[in-house]
């Protein structure tokens, strides 16, 4: 009996080794070496625990298949979506956070894939930084464009046009210009390489020109630096198209208007006038119509859209 006792615990323990050797295989494992020390890291790449990456690591450009650039973590081995080329250096030292992407089953990968958030260089002689920032500007002299980033606030020193807009969201690297001196110095001066938008760009429009605009989207004319933001329709007491009423009704709107990245605030407009239209800033905001136009039975609107145009007020 005693012997047929330690033959079943002998067979449950070589079934409990098989099961870990089998778990470890199904775990995502790095293909060949790329030929460089670096890479002798761990060679099992656990799945992410947390979706939030912090790490410190080295720059690296593997030559496996076609060749990629990849990171050398202290903990992981990265391969980023979106390094940017200011970054793409053999050895560099850097400091990052990244969101982890999804690992795709059953398939063999080099490193953990990876979003990048922010980066930052640890060498002193390249002060290269990535960071995701809202543009913004202050009323100061000279009105200087910042970028009010995750981990600073940085001075644009040569911010694109099309991306002066107060309040978008941006992903931009570029380096840190100590070199430069800017009275006050409240700032770090950045020299912008790149910059992407990750809020949705205003549409760009003209001075007199009528444009249809949905409900809590913006235009921008870049000459005047107006930006015009539709932010939601108040109420809507419009006569059905299909109904006899005793007064035709309005429809009132909510809009927004930042001219030279100064926020002249909120307005209310109504389909009527006198109310259709606000002088601001030295230019005429006019409220032209509002779709759709309500029907009976009366449904959900899904999303307005309205109709303005903005012209400059003329000097006499």
């Amino acid at each position: 009996m005693k012997h047929k006792v330690i033959f079943i615990l002998s067979l449950l323990f070589l079934f409990t080794i098989m099961s870990c050797e089998l778990n470890n295989n199904s775990i995502v494992t790095p293909i060949a070496n790329d030929n460089t020390s670096a890479t002798k890291a761990a060679d099992i790449i656990q799945p992410p625990t947390e979706k939030l990456i912090k790490d410190i690591g080295t720059i690296r450009y593997i030559k496996n298949g076609e060749g990629f650039w990849a990171i050398i973590g202290k903990y992981n081995r990265y391969v980023p979506e979106n390094l940017p080329k200011i970054f793409m250096r053999n050895g560099l030292k850097v400091e990052f956070t990244a969101i982890a992407l999804a690992i795709p089953s059953n398939i063999r990968i080099w490193g953990r894939p990876v979003s990048l958030i922010t980066m930052l260089s640890k060498d002193d002689r390249y002060p290269a930084v990535l960071d995701q920032a809202t543009v913004n500007t202050v009323a100061i002299q000279g009105h200087p464009w910042l970028l009010e980033g995750i981990t600073d606030t940085y001075q644009a020193l040569n911010l694109p046009e099309e991306f002066m807009i107060p309040g978008l969201k941006v992903s931009v690297a570029g380096l840190i210009r100590s070199d430069i001196i800017i009275i006050p110095a409240l700032w770090l001066l950045l020299d912008v390489k790149e910059i992407t938008a990750i809020s949705e760009m205003p549409r760009i429009i003209s001075l007199g020109e009528k444009f249809k605009l949905p409900e809590g989207k913006q235009v921008i004319e870049p000459k005047a630096r107006i930006l015009f933001t539709f932010l939601e329709v108040l109420t809507d007491s419009r006569c059905p198209s299909n109904a006899r009423c005793f007064w035709q009704g309005e429809a009132l709107v909510a809009v927004n208007i930042t001219i030279d990245g100064l926020d002249y605030g909120n307005y209310k407009l109504s389909t009527l006038a006198p109310n259709s239209s606000i002088q601001v800033g030295g230019y005429d905001f006019q409220f032209l119509d509002l779709a759709p136009y309500p029907t009976l039975p009366v449904e959900p609107v899904k999303q307005y859209t309205g109709v303005f145009v903005i012209n400059p007020i003329l000097k006499l």
